[in-house]
């Protein structure tokens, strides 16, 4: 953060860095009760036996100097709670996930701003969702969002719930054309929020402009379409944007993780290529990783 946007070993004066790692556990293995890093690090041609400058006259936990190489420690718990359990934001086939878990390096995994002191990722485990056919083009001809595979498709609830925020009336982009900066809300395009209970919400973002079939304070069934995929905000091409969090605010949510209870396992995407194995695989609470095709129960 503070305009570093490479990878660096190397931290200015009051920049901050982000660690991102991940840990890959075998199904039969115990799940620890926490992560512990710990992270070496020292000021930048000052010799290893003198003092921190600005730190001089401080004196670490054995009552020395505090030397120029420190070793700090934090240990992280794992999360140990029940994961929320939905259904489909999409019917049919032919869905890439984009940009989801546990891609290295996506905007939505990377992404971390700071509000009121407090860092912030509402998109950890956010998915795009980009239609493509059988041959894995996301359209024919030429790229406009009429060609589009999944344009107009219809976007529906994933559980019983009740909706809480509707923003509409964004005109669609016109792909290839430059776009200006917009701030977060706008950013997410025509979107709506459903409050699923328990402290969890559902968001949706790039709806068709007045394709929004709810609104503030109505409640809907599972299954139900509440609007139509298109291309807006700040968006390059049309998909649709969901994920879970934990505020009915997106500039103040965390994202929470979810798995949907049916979906099969279609293939594998790139930006160039889909893979399609000779059948699908049925998988039941799960959630589909990043550059997978799924096909979703309906017409």
């Amino acid at each position: 953060m503070g305009g570093n946007a490479t990878p660096t070993d190397r931290l200015q004066p009051a920049q901050l860095g982000v660690f991102f790692v991940d840990v890959a556990m075998d199904e039969a293995t115990p799940v620890p009760a926490g992560v512990k890093a710990t992270v070496s690090f020292r000021a930048l041609e000052t010799p290893p036996d003198q003092p921190i400058p600005g730190l001089a006259g401080m004196v670490d936990e054995s009552g020395g100097p505090v030397p120029a190489t420190l070793d700090t420690s934090v240990t992280v718990p794992v999360f140990d709670g029940t994961v929320p359990v939905i259904g489909p934001p999409l019917r049919g086939d032919g869905w890439a996930a984009m940009e989801g878990c546990c891609a290295d390096n996506t905007h939505p995994r990377r992404g971390v701003w700071s509000v009121d002191g407090r860092l912030l990722k509402f998109e950890r485990y956010a998915i795009d969702f980009l239609g493509v056919d059988r041959e894995g083009f996301a359209y024919r001809g030429d790229n406009t969002k009429e060609k589009d595979v999944g344009y107009r498709a219809d976007v529906i609830a994933m559980a019983d719930a009740e909706v809480v925020s509707v923003l509409d009336g964004q005109e669609e982009n016109v792909i290839g054309e430059p776009q200006p900066e917009r701030n977060l809300i706008e950013a997410t395009g025509n979107h709506i929020v459903l409050d699923l209970g328990n402290g969890v919400y559902a968001f949706y973002g790039h709806l068709v402009p007045g394709s929004i079939s709810v609104k503030e304070g109505d409640h809907v069934e599972k299954g139900a379409v509440v609007g139509r995929l298109g291309n807006n905000g700040q968006s390059t091409a049309l998909h649709l944007h969901f994920h879970l969090m934990d505020n009915r605010n997106p500039a103040l949510a965390e994202s929470v993780p979810f798995e949907f209870d049916a979906f099969d396992l279609a293939g594998h995407a790139t930006l160039e290529d889909v893979t399609y194995p000779p059948t699908p695989e049925p998988r039941t609470d799960e959630m589909p990783l990043s550059q997978t095709v799924v096909h979703f129960a309906g017409e």
